[in-house]
């Protein structure tokens, strides 16, 4: 699967004016040659929008489409549908419907249905969009539909609808063998029903149970009360000629199925004919110009998830993923999309619906292709970097000449270059450091290379700062490491960071940390002189925990430069004591020195010394360009609304400094994890043209680095149990910068003839 990162740095400034989406994720999977998946996430700050669709290129070999339905007009859930027929590669819901009889959850489209060329029901409502796909091509637009029949006498009469579920019989409706499981409606009271066979009349009924529909016929339904037309013109035996006409011409139409109002005509939006108000899940179909390429779209919403669209905003979403024709489908709680992702090669959800709500038809992508022989392999990993020392696991998976998934006759053959290493049982394992290129292939071409990064340059290890177990409990450690060039992975082969236990709270075995006493232990990992501690507290312990020396960081960012100054204290406690008010006035003169100072946590500006400059404080949001830095104070919770997302994204776009420095309280958080992660992934793009420097106070001093980001944790003076331990981790990180460089560095506020 590849994965693609947006926006460009210019619509950081334009975007969030124009429409608010401060950071997108764009991934498109296959699905089969001409068919693929595309899941689009926008985050607004304060809102997620969810975005999945198929798009089915009808011109590709095998593949088409097709209406799913059921026979008896029974209202279906999408999973049911897709059951319906064999070669269903994605399917969402169609057509709005009215649930006439919810006891039997029986009811009927509202539009027009033409399922293998045949016509299965007429439209309502000619202010309702519809969709024809004769075999080549879908076009969409509006249609108008008359049915009537006529006497011998010549007399006609029209027919208000075909196949639709009614409680009025004032019009003639007819009803074919498709309807119902093929049995007439039989309502009684003054409903008269005649039934056609061969084109003749052959029964009156009056008052009787339902009757079997002729295969080769039909049964019309009226009530004689309202009109005496069948009575008066005909007699058993009679002829009937039945005469239907659509605008347009539906005699080559394969499939047809109805929506709403259509969004888009000739890449343009268009008056809408029917309004489905508020913002809300959403569903549509789209086409390009010929109606060659069919887009499935689904959006969901009412969910912290996404947000969901209006019928407008809709519009503009179909017209972004390609479409120049689009119409609108049934939406809210019916909105719900199946597909069959290449990987999982199985039909499953793919968006994020609010219910399994049962619909009366779904339109899907289909193919008639017979599975062969594996011609060719795809590659992935779970990420795209090992470190020199450890493995990791690939998964690779064949295709046949359809591109659908098939299976290898004679297993898959690994390649390596690039670097010395292997792949066995699809784990690869570097000799060598550098970047590898992995390929395959299954006794016929060769696969796209998988590119990894293996990482022999070790610059940092990263790893939680503290865990907490109760006794019996197990926790398997995966720190990372990073290189110089910011790469950096998942450490599986804990044995090559020399772990150490100290500490008889937890014991370490075979890689796995299980907590055997209350108390302490500190597990301490180093690699190429770089070192990590992780501080395990069992139970709750009475004792204060012990001095844990500063985490190593080799990082070529460490040390100092001529230039601008910048310094951070931290201390997100009250000072109380005299000793505290000592350390912490100490702390503010030592970053005196500074150009400016930023200030993790509390403050109390009484204790100021004269003069000195007004903090940059890391408990409400603030963006402060320095110039030679742009500054950014997180709110206490860590957690930023849209509106602060947005003057952050102007302010990054913005600025000239080339060095940003974050500065969080706690851990940057939001309502889920996934809003957690777009915070380091959106600066993991600022990273790219900017040095990023993200700052948090903790029990120690430490650094790493994490793709384009850097993360330093300061130690919080405040949680030093005592002056000593307090004063010993008491630092001052002070970057020093000149233009596009910049370095950091702890300094100590207090030598005690150590170091670090």
């Amino acid at each position: 699967m590849k994965r693609f990162i947006l926006p460009l740095l210019l619509l950081l400034l334009l975007a969030p004016a124009a429409h608010g989406e401060v950071y997108t994720y764009d991934e498109t999977e296959p699905i089969m040659n001409g068919v693929e998946l595309r899941r689009l996430r926008r985050f607004y700050g304060d809102s997620w929008l969810n975005v999945v669709c198929v798009r089915a290129d009808l011109g590709a070999e095998h593949v088409g489409l097709d209406l799913l339905k059921n026979g008896a007009d029974k209202l279906t859930s999408i999973d049911g549908f897709t059951k319906t027929r064999e070669g269903v590669l994605a399917a969402v819901n169609a057509d709005f419907f009215d649930a006439t009889y919810p006891s039997t959850a029986q009811g009927f489209s509202l539009g027009i249905e033409i399922k293998d060329g045949e016509l299965l029901q007429s439209q309502i409502d000619e202010n309702m969009a519809a969709a024809f796909y004769d075999g080549a091509a879908l076009s969409l637009g509006y249609m108008s539909m008359s049915m009537s029949v006529a006497a011998p006498n010549g007399e006609s009469c029209a027919i208000k609808h075909l196949n639709k579920h009614v409680t009025y019989y004032g019009d003639p409706v007819m009803y074919t063998s498709e309807w119902n499981g093929g049995l007439s409606p039989a309502p009684g009271g003054e409903v008269a029903e005649i039934v056609v066979e061969n084109g003749a009349v052959t029964e009156f009924r009056r008052g009787l149970p339902p009757v079997e529909i002729p295969e080769n016929g039909y049964v019309i339904d009226v009530s004689e009360g309202v009109s005496m037309f069948f009575a008066n013109n005909f007699a058993v035996g009679d002829k009937i000629e039945l005469k239907i006409s659509a605008t347009p011409d539906i005699s080559n139409v394969k499939t047809a199925f109805g929506g709403g109002t259509m969004l888009l005509r000739d890449g343009k939006k268009t008056p809408y004919t029917h309004n489905a108000a508020g913002r809300s899940n959403r569903s549509c179909v789209g086409t390009n110009a010929d109606g060659t390429v069919v887009y499935l779209i689904a959006v969901d919403g009412r969910q912290h998830l996404s947000r969901g669209a209006t019928q407008d905003e809709l519009a503009d979403i179909a017209l972004e993923l390609g479409c120049v024709n689009a119409m609108n489908l049934d939406g809210g709680g019916s909105t719900r999309m199946m597909a069959a992702p290449f990987w999982d090669a199985s039909l499953e959800v793919v968006n994020s619906p609010t219910e399994n709500r049962r619909v009366i038809n779904a339109v899907s992508v289909v193919t008639d292709a017979v599975p062969g022989p594996a011609v060719g392999v795809r590659l992935r990993s779970a990420s795209d970097a090992v470190a020199l020392g450890d493995s990791i696991d690939l998964e690779a998976r064949c295709f046949d000449a359809a591109g659908l998934p098939a299976e290898a006759a004679n297993g898959i053959n690994w390649h390596v270059s690039g670097v010395d290493g292997k792949v066995e049982n699809g784990v690869f394992t570097p000799y060598t450091a550098g970047t590898a290129e992995i390929t395959a292939d299954c006794g016929g071409e060769i696969s796209e290379p998988l590119v990894l990064t293996v990482i022999g340059g070790f610059t940092g290890i990263s790893a939680p700062e503290a865990i907490s177990l109760a006794v019996g409990e197990s926790y398997t450690p995966l720190p990372e490491v990073s290189g110089a060039d910011g790469a950096y992975a998942v450490v599986r082969n804990l044995g090559l960071l020399s772990p150490k236990l100290e500490g008889g709270a937890a014991r370490l075995e075979g890689g796995v940390i299980t907590a055997v006493s209350e108390g302490y232990s500190t597990l301490r990992l180093s690699l190429n002189g770089a070192t990590a501690s992780m501080m395990i507290t069992v139970g709750s312990p009475t004792a204060p925990p012990p001095y844990v020396e500063e985490n190593i960081s080799l990082d070529p960012a460490r040390g100092r430069m001529e230039g601008d100054s910048f310094g951070v204290f931290a201390w997100t406690g009250e000072p109380v004591t005299l000793m505290d008010t000592f350390l912490y006035r100490e702390g503010l003169l030592g970053i005196s020195s500074s150009t400016s100072y930023g200030f993790l946590g509390t403050y109390r500006s009484e204790l100021l010394p004269t003069g000195i400059r007004t903090p940059i404080a890391a408990d409400k949001f603030s963006a402060i360009d320095k110039g030679f830095a742009l500054v950014i104070s997180l709110p206490a919770s860590g957690s930023l609304s849209g509106g602060e997302w947005t003057a952050m994204a102007n302010a990054l776009a913005t600025t000239s400094a080339q060095n940003v420095i974050v500065l969080a309280k706690t851990a940057p958080n939001g309502q889920s994890d996934a809003d957690t992660a777009v915070f380091y992934d959106y600066f993991d793009f600022i990273a790219k043209t900017k040095n990023v420097f993200i700052v948090q106070p903790g029990a120690r001093n430490a650094s790493s680095r994490r793709g384009g980001l850097r993360f330093i944790t300061l130690a919080d003076s405040s949680l030093g149990e005592g002056i000593m331990p307090a004063a010993e981790n008491a630092c001052l990180l002070r970057f020093t910068m000149s233009g596009g460089e910049c370095k950091f560095d702890f300094e100590r506020l207090f030598d005690f003839g150590g170091g670090f």
